[in-house]
């Protein structure tokens, strides 16, 4: 990675982090897989899932799992996913069960 490139990444995990630790580690673990990150980025950014969104999206949702963050973008209703990515009280988890079983027999 050149320098550009390391700003470029760097501003985005700043941008798209909002300074949510978890957020930002979230964001470095969809950097390591250029095709899923490219897809879950620019769903959250499309819908403004940022900070402690995509931290919800991320960990609370999707067990930190971002095979699993692609798996429902391509499969859930994109409203349901922005809508439990903006509560914190885990009924993300819960709304999603089903996906998260057919997502486990699938794999």
């Amino acid at each position: 990675m050149n320098k550009e490139q390391e700003f470029m990444a760097t501003k985005m995990i700043a941008i798209m982090g909002q300074g949510n630790p978890g957020a930002m580690s979230a964001i470095m673990e969809l950097a390591k897989d250029q095709e899923i990150g490219d897809l879950v980025l620019k769903f959250c950014a499309e819908h403004k899932i940022f900070g402690t969104h995509l931290y919800v999206f991320w960990s609370d949702i999707c067990d930190r799992n971002v095979k699993y963050m692609a798996y429902l973008i391509e499969n859930a209703k994109e409203e349901d996913i922005i809508e439990y990515s903006f509560k914190q009280d885990y009924s993300g988890k819960r709304y999603f069960s089903e996906y998260e079983q057919r997502y486990k027999s699938e794999n």
